[in-house]
C-alpha cells in the first residue's frame, strides 16, 4: 500500500505521543513493505528525506500570527495537508489532526481516496468544545472518513456518546524488547512518574502530595519524575524524597527498570502508553480509574487502579503497588502482560483497518 500519514508537527522538534505514535506506526509500515510517506511541518524551508526506512516530507509551518483566532494549534497546517495530500498519489491517507482530517476529507470527496481518521486524545466534551470549530471540523472528517480510530475502547465510547460517531478502537504499540533491560530495582522503594509537570492533565502535583504520605511510613521511599525539563521553578514539586530528572531515550528504560513502581495520575487519558513501558521493563503501575487506563492494568499480578483521584486513595494505591513489586514473579508477569501492545501484534490490526477502508472505497461511511 502507498501510505501517507498527516500530522503537522513531528520528530525531531517534538517527541510527545502523537509524534511518536507517527513515527512507530510509520516505522512498522515500512519494515511490512508498505510505502509509506509521513506528510508533516516545520519551521524551515520544505525539505524532503528517507527517515528509518520511509519518507519524510517537512512543509513549511505558517507563522503564529496566521493561526485562525481561537482554533486549535497548527490548524493553519490544515490547507498544506490538503495540498500535500493533492499532489501525491496515495492509496489512503490517515490523518492523525482533527483539522489536517477536516482538510484531507475534501480532496477525499472529489477522488474517493480512503482517509482514516485517528482522534490521539480523549473525545469528551471538554476537548471536542476546547477550540472554536473543532467539533464542527471533526464531524465534517468523520463524514468523509473510511473509518475512525481512537486510542482505546473508553475513548470510542466517549466519543460515540458525545458525537454518535462509531469508531474502530486501536491501542499504540511500543517496541517492548527495548525496555526489558535486565537490570536490579533500586535498594530503596522507587518510585518513577514518566508524566511532564507542565501538563495539567497528568496531575503530577496530585502525585507529589500522594507520595508524601506513603513516605510518612515508609521514610526510605523516594519519587522520580521524569520533567523532561520542564520544571523549572514548579514550587510544586519540592516536597522530601522527591527528584526531578529529565532522562533521554535510552536512559527512560533504565529508570522503568530501577524503580518499584511507575504511577500516571492522568486525568482524561486516553491510553497511557507510559504505562505499558514500564510493564514492558518489569515494573507493576498505578493508576486512576479513569480512561483508557484500566483497559492496560486489567490485572491485579501487573499493577493497582485508584479509585478515586483523592490524595490518600492514590498513596494507598501506590502502597500496594510497591508491596506487588515485592512478590516473586512480578516481573516476568508485567513483561508478559506488555506482550500485548508489542507492534508485531498491534501493527496487524492498521494493516486490517487500512484493508478494509480500502475495501470501501466509495461506499462511504455508515
Amino acid at each position: 500500500m502507498r501510505l501517507g500519514l498527516v500530522h503537522p508537527t513531528y520528530w525531531p522538534e517534538v517527541r510527545r505521543g502523537s509524534e511518536r505514535f507517527v513515527h512507530d506506526l510509520a516505522a512498522y509500515l515500512a519494515g511490512r513493505g508498505h510505502e509509506v510517506t509521513v506528510l508533516t511541518a516545520h519551521r524551515g524551508r520544505p525539505a524532503r528525506s528517507l527517515e528509518d526506512g520511509f519518507a519524510v516530507v517537512r512543509g513549511w509551518r505558517p507563522p503564529a500570527r496566521l493561526q485562525p483566532f481561537g482554533t486549535e494549534p497548527h490548524a493553519a497546517h490544515a490547507p498544506l495537508a490538503f495540498l500535500a495530500a493533492a499532489i501525491r498519489r496515495f492509496d489512503l491517507v490517515h490523518a492523525l489532526h482533527i483539522p489536517d482530517g477536516w482538510a484531507v476529507s475534501s480532496w477525499s470527496r472529489l477522488t474517493r481516496m480512503p482517509l482514516v481518521l485517528s482522534l490521539m486524545g480523549y473525545p469528551d466534551r471538554e476537548s471536542l468544545d476546547a477550540y472554536r470549530f473543532r467539533r464542527a471540523m471533526l464531524m465534517r472528517a468523520a463524514e468523509g472518513a473510511r473509518a475512525v480510530h481512537v486510542l482505546s475502547e473508553a475513548a470510542g465510547r466517549v466519543l460515540r456518546e458525545e458525537t454518535g460517531i462509531d469508531a474502530t478502537a486501536i491501542n499504540p504499540g511500543t517496541d517492548t524488547s527495548a525496555f526489558r533491560l535486565e537490570v536490579p530495582r533500586a535498594e530503596s522503594p522507587t518510585v518513577f512518574c514518566a508524566a511532564s509537570p507542565a501538563d495539567p492533565r497528568k496531575r503530577v502535583p496530585l502525585l507529589v502530595e500522594a507520595f508524601s504520605r506513603v513516605r510518612r511510613s515508609d521514610p526510605e521511599a523516594r519519587l522520580v519524575i521524569g520533567a523532561g525539563g520542564s520544571s523549572d521553578g514548579d514550587q510544586r514539586l519540592l516536597a522530601a524524597g522527591v527528584e526531578v530528572v529529565d532522562p533521554g531515550e535510552e536512559e527512560l528504560a533504565a529508570h522503568y527498570a530501577r524503580s518499584w513502581a511507575t504511577v500516571l495520575p492522568s486525568a482524561r487519558e486516553a491510553f497511557g502508553l507510559v504505562l505499558v513501558e514500564s510493564l514492558a521493563a518489569g515494573t507493576p503501575a498505578v493508576g486512576i480509574r479513569e480512561g483508557g487506563v484500566p483497559e492496560i492494568l486489567d490485572d491485579p499480578r501487573v499493577g493497582v487502579v485508584s479509585d478515586s483521584a483523592e490524595p490518600e486513595a492514590l498513596a494507598d494505591a501506590i502502597r500496594r503497588c510497591l508491596e506487588l513489586s515485592r512478590r516473586d514473579g512480578t516481573r516476568e508477569a508485567c513483561r508478559d502482560h506488555a506482550r500485548r501492545w508489542d507492534w508485531q501484534r498491534v501493527g496487524p490490526r492498521f494493516e486490517s483497518l487500512y484493508r478494509d477502508a480500502l475495501g470501501a472505497r466509495g461506499s462511504g461511511r455508515r
